[in-house]
């Protein structure tokens, strides 16, 4: 038995997660690393092992659904990310009241982990459903994962098709040397039935009415109109939060010729781990007085140099 079997017993119960079927296989999908660097595919459960084994199961991340799937505004899991800096007590509450909010509307205990470090997910297999689009399966997304964690989702994560999550198991090497030493932690494992994404239309109506007017006028921003590999760079940095300079010069550049606000800049930044707000805040007036736009080859080739290929 390898390494990451006799650490990882249950895989296999971790990869029915995803439905398998002809129309949503599990494979391929892509993985992240500490020793990959960045986003791969891999095209079997051997394959993912032999990921997870080279990694010495640092920092592994599993796509939630591939983009194929986002392209076609199809669903087969909720991903509920809690990550409460400083308030660790706070997020286990708030995944247990999340996980029972979410058995009562759709009759199915979700999987329950805890992140390794800061935070707790709560993740909740579906029957595929195909919505009529892309934006129509982020923003249903996003209004029921806002609703069953009482807003305690992360924005990052809320309306993400194509999130990348923690492979229960691997270790969290931002939590070294807490009583888990990183270790991702299943707290409550899924009973095994797939939810049906229709019954979040019980989401009561004046829910409905306030959130939409909420999402309308947030100043948040939004990746969706964003060239390709500036919200690959942007995916990247979300995930391990941190960016070299010349990337976030990227980013700053691009949210700012579609018309970002300041504000909305410093929505993306302040999730890095080595935020300035007074640093960033000076990069943002001197990328807008340069009026600086980056060519689409120059970022996808500092795309592959961020993430080792």
């Amino acid at each position: 038995m390898s390494t990451c079997m006799a650490i990882i017993q249950d895989l296999d119960y971790f990869l029915s997660f995803f439905p398998d079927t002809p129309a949503c296989p599990t494979f391929p999908r892509e993985i992240m690393t500490a020793r990959t660097g960045g986003q791969i595919p891999v095209h079997s459960k051997e394959e993912l092992l032999c990921e997870l084994e080279r990694a010495q199961l640092r920092d592994c991340y599993i796509r939630t659904h591939t983009h194929e799937d986002a392209r076609k505004g199809v669903l087969y899991l909720l991903f509920i990310d809690i990550d409460l800096e400083g308030r660790l007590d706070e997020a286990r509450k708030g995944a247990v009241e999340t996980a029972a909010r979410t058995e009562e509307m759709f009759g199915v205990k979700p999987h329950v982990q805890f992140s390794g470090a800061k935070g707790y997910h709560v993740i909740l297999p579906l029957e595929p459903v195909r919505l009529e689009s892309q934006d129509a399966a982020r923003s249903a997304l996003k209004l029921t994962q806002m609703y069953l964690s009482n807003n305690l989702c992360d924005r990052h994560v809320a309306g993400d098709l194509v999130r990348i999550f923690r492979i229960p198991g691997t270790i969290n090497t931002k939590g070294l040397g807490n009583e888990y030493n990183g270790r991702v932690v299943t707290v409550q494992r899924w009973d095994g039935k797939r939810a049906d994404f229709s019954r979040a239309k019980a989401i009561p109506k004046d829910v409905l009415r306030k959130a939409h007017a909420e999402f309308k006028s947030k100043m948040v921003y939004e990746s969706g109109t964003l060239r390709y590999y500036v919200r690959k760079i942007m995916e990247y940095g979300e995930a391990v939060r941190r960016l070299p300079h010349r990337h976030r010069h990227i980013v700053a550049c691009e949210m700012i010729s579609h018309g970002r606000t300041d504000e909305e800049i410093h929505a993306f930044f302040k999730f890095m781990d080595d935020y300035d707000p007074e640093k960033t805040q000076y990069q943002i007036e001197h990328a807008r007085r340069m009026g600086y736009r980056y060519s689409d080859a120059v970022i996808e080739e500092e795309y592959r140099n961020l993430v080792g290929g």
